[in-house]
C-alpha cells in the first residue's frame, strides 16, 4: 500500500451486521473519505465518492470485474466460490458482444411491449395482499413481482416458478460462506449446495426444450444458433439475470415501501398525483436503493483520489456512499422528489450498467399506482420487521410485517 497522500485506514467491513442494520451511522463515518484502506478480508481499497466510483466504474482497461478459473477477482470481495456470473463478471470484448446478445430483449420497445403482461400480473399480486389484510411486504410483494416477471420472461414454466425462485434463494444464502473451510463442511452448506444443483438442473432443462422448440422467451433467445452460445454461457447467463433481476430488485420494492409507509406526506402527493411516481423512484433508488457495492481487480498501478493503487490490489465501490455524496447531492440524506436531477449509480455505471433497469422501472411504476389505488393508507409493523445481518451486495429484508389499512 503505497499513496501519493496518507490515506485514512477506517474499520469498516460491508459484511458486518452493523454495516446493515446502522447504514446512517456507516455514512456518517465514511462522508470525508472517498477513498480509504480497510484491513478487512486480507486489506482492500474502499471508494465511496460519486466521482471517484463513476471513474472506477467506467474504467475496466484498469479496474476488472473478471473473475478467473481459480477464484480471483470478480464483483465480491472476498471472491464468492462458485459460478462466475455473466456478463457481470467478465470484461470487454468477452462482456460487449454478451450484452449485445442481451440489449434487443431489454430495449423500451421490448420493455413496453411487457406492459399489459405485467400490469395484469402486478395487480393479482396487489390484490391478493389487499385481500389478506395483514400480509407481508417481502413475501408478498417484493418477492413475486420481480422473481414472478423474471422467470416468465426467461420461459420458466409457471408450475417450476415458485420451487425454482425457492432453491436459487437457498443457494445464494450459502454461497458467500463457500470460502469458509468450517462452513463448507457444514449441513446448511450441504443443503444449500443441494438447492443450487436442483436450480442449475432445472436451468438445464430449459436451455435443452428451447434449443429443441424455441418459443418467444428470453432463453430461446440466447440459444439463438446465430449467437454461437454454448449451454454454459447460456446456463449462467440466465442465472444472473435471474439473481440480478429478482434478489436485488424485491429488496429495493421492500426498502422503497417502508419508506413511503413512514413519508406519509409524500405517500400522499404520489396518490394524488401518480405522473410524480417515476420522479420517486429515482429520488428512492438513491436514497433506499438494495444495491450496495462491487469489487474491481487493479490491473495496473494507478492514482485514485490521491492514493496510489497497484495491480493486484482489489477495491471496493460503496455504492450508498456515491448516492448520498453531499459533494453530488445537495441535501443528500433527504428524499427530495424535486431535485433538479439525480445522477445516482443505484444501478452501477460504465459498461456494467444494470441492463434490467427500463424493467425495473416499469414493475415499480405499476405496482407503486396498484398499491396507492387499492391501499393508499397501508402500515408497516417496524418492531417485527428483519433486516438482513449482511448487506454486503444487497441491503434489504428478510420480513415485514404489514396491514392494508
Amino acid at each position: 500500500m503505497t499513496t501519493t497522500e496518507s490515506p485514512a485506514t477506517l474499520e469498516f467491513d460491508h459484511h458486518a451486521q452493523h454495516t446493515s442494520h446502522n447504514r446512517d451511522e456507516v455514512l456518517a463515518l465514511v462522508r470525508e473519505h472517498p477513498v480509504f484502506w480497510t484491513e478487512s478480508y486480507g486489506g482492500h481499497w474502499v471508494v465511496t465518492s460519486h466521482e471517484l466510483a463513476k471513474r472506477v466504474l467506467r474504467d475496466y482497461s484498469v479496474f476488472s470485474s473478471r473473475k478467473t478459473e481459480d477464484m480471483k477477482g470478480g464483483n465480491t470481495i472476498p471472491t464468492v466460490v462458485g459460478p462466475r456470473l455473466i456478463p457481470a463478471e467478465a470484461d470487454p470484448p468477452y462482456h460487449r458482444i454478451l450484452r449485445k446478445i442481451l440489449i434487443p430483449k431489454f430495449h423500451k420497445r421490448a420493455v413496453d411491449a411487457l406492459a399489459p403482461e405485467l400490469e395484469t400480473f402486478i395487480s393479482g399480486v396487489i390484490d391478493e395482499a389487499v385481500t389478506k389484510d395483514h400480509f407481508d411486504v417481502v413475501h408478498d410483494i417484493a418477492d413475486r413481482i420481480p422473481a414472478g416477471s423474471m422467470t416468465m420472461y426467461l420461459g420458466f414454466p409457471e408450475e417450476q416458478r415458485v420451487p425454482f425462485i425457492r432453491s436459487v434463494q437457498a443457494a445464494l444464502n450459502v454461497m458467500p460462506y463457500a470460502s469458509d473451510p468450517e462452513f463448507a463442511q457444514s449441513e446448511a452448506m450441504q443443503k444449500g449446495l443441494a438447492e443450487f444443483g436442483n436450480a442449475v438442473q432445472v436451468i438445464n432443462d430449459l436451455i435443452a426444450a428451447r434449443r429443441s422448440e424455441p418459443q418467444d422467451d428470453l432463453v430461446s433467445h440466447l440459444v439463438n444458433p446465430d449467437f454461437e452460445l454454448d449451454d454454459e454461457s447460456v446456463r449462467w447467463m440466465t442465472f444472473t439475470l435471474l439473481v440480478g433481476g429478482a434478489e436485488n430488485p424485491a429488496a429495493m420494492i421492500g426498502n422503497s415501501l417502508l419508506h413511503l409507509a413512514q413519508d406519509t406526506a409524500l405517500r400522499s402527493r404520489l396518490a394524488a398525483d401518480h405522473s410524480l411516481i417515476p420522479q420517486a423512484c429515482e429520488e428512492l433508488l438513491r436514497q433506499t436503493s438494495s444495491a450496495v457495492s462491487l469489487a474491481r481487480n487493479v490491473l495496473c498501478d494507478v492514482e485514485v483520489g490521491g492514493v496510489t493503487m497497484h495491480a493486484g490490489d482489489r477495491v471496493l465501490v460503496w455504492l450508498p456512499g456515491a448516492n448520498r455524496d453531499h459533494r453530488a447531492f445537495e441535501r443528500p440524506e433527504e428524499v427530495d422528489i424535486d431535485r433538479s436531477s439525480c445522477p445516482h449509480i443505484a444501478f452501477g455505471d460504465g459498461p456494467h450498467v444494470c441492463i434490467g433497469a427500463g424493467l425495473f422501472r416499469l414493475w415499480f411504476e405499476i405496482m407503486l399506482r396498484e398499491i396507492l389505488v387499492k391501499m393508499p393508507n397501508y402500515t408497516v409493523d417496524l418492531d417485527r420487521a428483519e433486516r438482513f445481518d449482511d448487506a454486503s451486495t444487497m441491503w434489504g429484508w428478510r420480513t415485514m410485517p404489514a396491514r392494508v389499512s
